[in-house]
């Protein structure tokens, strides 16, 4: 019994392969061709979703980080590891927002509360807030 791959298989397993290689502005490029189709399964969309974010946040592409993380939230909404990827696109960003960032690390703690990075990360944005007790 032979195991056949799709198309949109092989152009996931090349991004993969381009992104392990450090090539992350054409796996980017890629991705978005990927998720642009309309006949991508839900799974693997939601998986390109989040390595198109991370790619965004190496690449220092802020918005595209948060857009992309977004639409992991919206086939996911309890996954806590995309807002706190919200919260550090918004951290990092030069014209970012600490407010905006420490929200999303409070979302990621309440839905993790063990989690010490989260817990971290919004402590350190609420201190930069200026709400530090």
């Amino acid at each position: 019994m032979s195991k056949t791959l799709t198309l949109v298989d092989k152009v996931w397993e090349a991004i993969r392969v381009l992104a392990a290689r450090g090539q992350r502005y054409q796996a980017q490029r890629q991705l978005s061709r990927l998720l642009a189709r309309p006949d991508l399964p839900r799974s693997l969309r939601v998986e390109a979703n989040r390595l198109a974010g991370e790619l965004a946040l190496e690449l220092e592409n802020y918005p595209a980080a948060r857009r992309y993380w977004k639409m992991v939230l919206r086939d996911e909404p309890d996954a806590a590891d995309a807002h706190y990827a919200i919260g550090r696109a918004w951290e990092d960003d030069p014209q970012g927002c600490d407010r905006r960032a420490a929200v999303r690390f409070r979302k990621a703690l309440l839905l993790q509360p063990g989690h010490p990075q989260y817990r971290a990360a919004f402590g350190r944005a609420v201190a930069r807030c200026g709400h530090s007790r």
